[in-house]
């Protein structure tokens, strides 16, 4: 399968630590360069906080949010507090599952 973004990065928030391997596995699949953070959409402890800070500094050109936890409004703080375009994977399933039954 060819890479998505030949010259970019990827960075993806998985939402456990031990996922981290597995998702970046999983993405590099399709992609060349992939950065995986974790942070849980489940927990009353602010893991996204950690996150972004990590990916304020990265070179990534897109984040994808991979878990269907997080929340619309968890997207635009990512969004706004890293200057990057997000992508949430609710967002992608909503819209394929949609464009099928409105086939």
């Amino acid at each position: 399968m060819p890479n998505l973004l030949y010259k970019g990065k990827l960075a993806i928030i998985t939402p456990d630590k031990d996922q981290e391997k597995q998702s970046e596995d999983k993405w590099k699949e399709v992609v060349s360069q992939v950065e995986v953070v974790s942070a849980s959409p489940y927990t009353e402890e602010d893991e996204l906080s950690e996150a972004i800070d990590i990916l304020k500094d990265s070179h990534a050109n897109i984040i994808v949010m991979d878990c269907m936890g997080y929340t619309g409004e968890m997207k635009k703080r990512v969004s706004k507090e890293t200057g990057k375009m997000v992508v949430l994977s609710r967002t992608i399933v909503a819209r394929v599952v949609g464009e099928i039954l409105n086939r």
